[in-house]
C-alpha cells in the first residue's frame, strides 16, 4: 500500500505543477479551485507559503495574491493571522437537495452535456493507458485510494473524485489527468447535491474494486469496459435526477424525473 504522505504529495507535484499559459492568472486560479473542490487539497489544510507555492507554479507572487483573493472571495480559502497562520482550505459542501439540483443544472446548462460526453471519452481511456502503464507504484497507489474510499462514507464523493483523479495520473498522460480533473470539478457540485444511497455507494465500491483489479493485473481492455459501465451509470443518475425532459431540447437523451 502507498503511504499516505506518498499520495499526497503526488496530488501537490499535480496542483502545484508550474503554469504554462499566456493567461497565468486564470489558469492559476481554475487549477486550486478544480483542487479544492475535488479534494486534492482537503479541507483544513494550509496551502504551503507564498514564497514558496509561487516559486512551484512558476507565477510571481503578485499573481498569485490575486488568485488567493479571488478564491477567499468564492469562501473556498481563508486567511488565518498568528503564528500557524496562512491560507487554510475551507469546506465546500452544501446540503444535498433536488431543488438545488435543479438549480445547478439549469446555471450549467450546455456544458452539462459535454462534461457528461467527455467523461465517456477521457475516463475509459484514461483506465485503459494505467492498465497497460501500471506498476507497483500505482498500484499501491490506486488500492490506498480505493481503500479509502471505503473508510470515508461521509466523504465519498470527495474520495471517489481522488480516484478518478488518480486513474488519470497513472495513464501516463498528463494534459488527459488535468482534463479529467477539470470535467470532474465541473460536475462536482451538481453530483454532490444528488442524494446518496446505501446501495449506490455499495456499487460503486463495486465497480471500483474490478477497476482497479483490471488496472493492477494489467488487463487494458477490462479496464477500458468497466470504467464505461461505470461512468455510463452516473450518466444515467445524473439525467434521472435533474435533467428529464429538458434534456431533448439540450442535446441529451430526455429520461423522466423521479416524483
Amino acid at each position: 500500500m502507498a503511504e499516505k504522505s506518498e499520495i499526497d504529495g503526488l496530488f501537490e507535484s499535480f496542483v502545484f505543477a508550474p503554469v504554462e499559459t499566456q493567461t497565468v492568472f486564470e489558469a492559476t486560479l481554475a487549477r486550486l479551485t478544480t483542487a479544492i473542490k475535488l479534494g486534492l487539497l482537503a479541507p483544513g489544510t494550509r496551502l504551503p507559503s507564498e514564497a514558496d507555492l509561487a516559486v512551484r507554479l512558476g507565477i510571481s507572487r503578485a499573481t498569485l495574491r490575486e488568485a488567493i483573493r479571488s478564491l477567499q472571495q468564492s469562501s473556498l480559502l481563508e486567511s488565518r493571522r498568528g503564528r500557524t497562520g496562512g491560507s487554510y482550505i475551507l469546506e465546500t459542501r452544501r446540503q444535498a437537495t433536488r431543488d438545488e439540483a435543479l438549480r445547478l443544472s439549469g446555471q450549467l446548462g450546455q456544458r452539462l452535456f459535454e462534461c457528461l460526453d467527455l467523461r465517456a471519452v477521457l475516463e475509459p481511456a484514461s483506465a485503459e493507458f494505467a492498465a497497460r502503464r501500471s506498476d507497483e507504484f500505482s498500484k499501491g497507489v490506486l488500492r490506498t485510494l480505493l481503500e479509502h474510499s471505503h473508510q470515508a462514507p461521509s466523504s465519498f464523493r470527495r474520495a471517489d473524485a481522488r480516484l478518478h483523479v488518480a486513474i488519470g495520473l497513472m495513464s501516463g498522460v498528463p494534459a488527459l489527468a488535468v482534463s479529467i480533473a477539470q470535467v470532474q470539478a465541473d460536475l462536482d457540485e451538481l453530483i454532490a447535491l444528488i442524494p446518496t444511497f446505501d446501495v449506490s455507494v455499495r456499487r460503486s465500491h463495486q465497480q471500483h474494486e474490478s477497476i482497479i483489479d483490471a488496472i493492477c493485473d494489467g488487463d487494458a481492455v477490462a479496464a477500458r469496459s468497466l470504467v464505461q459501465t461505470h461512468v455510463d451509470a452516473m450518466t444515467t443518475l445524473i439525467n434521472n435526477f435533474v435533467v428529464g425532459e429538458e434534456a431533448e431540447t439540450a442535446g441529451g437523451t430526455p429520461v423522466t424525473l423521479p416524483s
